[in-house]
């Protein structure tokens, strides 16, 4: 629950400036007392405890913000966007003016606005946006937010002007999350759907990777098209842009986010098909999986699954690094995993990354004990379970194209 006390910070107080400085001077050793943190901050010591708390994550998920001397709230922070993914999410999707139709801590709308966007920003909780609104101030970013809801602005507000509407649902009841189907979100985005449909007005959406595609598909109204945001190794959102001018095929993309650019995967990344040795073993971006593109891989001549879920693939081609991990295999085998242990041990191999999948319920640090194996070191060794038992991949990275 957001605490109720925002509405009393300010620019310019001591209060601010000693709450602000937390973030700012990042110091990871700060661990005052209780009554330490009373007699400095006064009421205002469950704030500094939440940015003692969140420093570690909101350093590195939202360092312009910690720079600015902004301030968080766990259950917001939790959910909001990192800068780096809002910022290319501001730039892939420009707006002139855009409807925020569930502001947040505002991370987004903040990115929107810096590319001179007008943003008009909702949300219902009043005292969030009281620190939404002291964080803009922090930042220099015009945002006008109102408190009300998705349902309510679009029911009472007319819409002319808006070249955008984007919309990240709470996927929390109570302190749990929710997964699975998307109607179970808040605000309902069927039903926002179908309100703005006759405006012709594209719609952005955010949803947790663990979404049900499938259900969006079948369920959701317009064109879809969707976008499995990665960064430094995760997923970090799924996107999907709606539209509803003439009817156009599903679309899905995932998009490989660096500090400097981004990849878009495209059919001109797939090589030619080929017939030669599959002497490379190959693992696809989480993105793939969360747009269930990895079943899509089977249809490549060059690449063959190896276990029933399709998560690991033999190929015979070195696969761009925006598709997944490539990996030169240098022994191959199958067997219990004492068995492979011991040819692990007949070959020196002592330290290696062990990754794996469909394991029988096994978990990757049990397997890593088993094989007898120490965290480091050149080789890669990927396992998997099929039909007749366990198989092992031993391997080295290659330099993907």
């Amino acid at each position: 629950m957001v605490l109720n006390i925002y509405y009393k910070l300010n620019d310019i107080n001591a209060i601010s400036v000693a709450l602000s400085a937390i973030n700012t001077e990042k110091n990871f050793n700060f661990r005052p007392s209780i009554g330490e943190m009373q007699k400095k901050y006064g009421e205002f010591y469950p704030i500094a405890l939440d940015q003692i708390h969140l420093l570690p994550k909101s350093s590195k998920k939202l360092s312009h913000f910690c720079e600015a001397g902004c301030l968080f709230e766990p259950r917001s922070f939790e959910q909001s966007t990192s800068q780096t993914v809002a910022t290319w999410k501001a730039r892939f999707f420009p707006s002139k003016k855009l409807l925020s139709l569930t502001g947040g801590l505002g991370v987004d709308d903040w990115a929107w606005a810096k590319t001179n966007c007008k943003v008009i920003s909702c949300d219902p909780n009043s005292d969030l946006n009281e620190l939404a609104t002291y964080n803009f101030r922090k930042l220099d970013v015009q945002v006008e937010r109102l408190c009300t809801t998705a349902e309510e602005y679009l029911e009472s507000q007319p819409l002319d002007g808006f070249d955008l509407m984007y919309i990240d649902p709470d996927r929390r009841k109570a302190e749990n999350r929710l997964h699975g189907k998307a109607d179970e979100f808040q605000p309902n985005v069927s039903n926002i759907l179908k309100q703005v449909q006759e405006l012709n007005i594209p719609v952005l959406v955010k949803m947790s990777p663990l979404t049900d595609i499938n259900w969006i598909e079948e369920n959701w109204l317009g064109n879809k098209k969707f976008y499995a945001i990665m960064y430094q190794g995760e997923v970090k959102e799924l996107l999907i842009y709606i539209d509803f001018g003439e009817k156009k095929p599903l679309q899905k993309e995932v998009v490989l986010l660096y500090e400097t650019g981004y990849e878009l995967f495209t059919e001109s990344n797939i090589p030619q098909d080929t017939q030669k040795e599959k002497t490379y073993f190959f693992e696809p971006h989480a993105g793939y999986f969360c747009l269930n593109l990895h079943r899509e891989m089977c249809k490549w001549s060059f690449l063959e699954p190896q276990n029933s879920q399709k998560t690991y693939f033999v190929s015979s081609e070195i696969l761009p690094v925006v598709i997944g991990r490539t990996f030169l295999i240098l022994h191959q085998s199958k067997g219990s995993l004492n068995q492979l242990q011991r040819l692990l041990s007949l070959k020196g191999i002592t330290h290696s990354s062990v990754s794996s999948r469909e394991c029988g319920g096994l978990k990757t640090e049990e397997i890593r004990k088993k094989l007898k194996q120490s965290d480091g070191g050149q080789f890669y060794i990927f396992v998997t379970k099929n039909k007749d038992g366990f198989l092992m991949y031993v391997t080295e990275k290659v330099i993907s194209r």
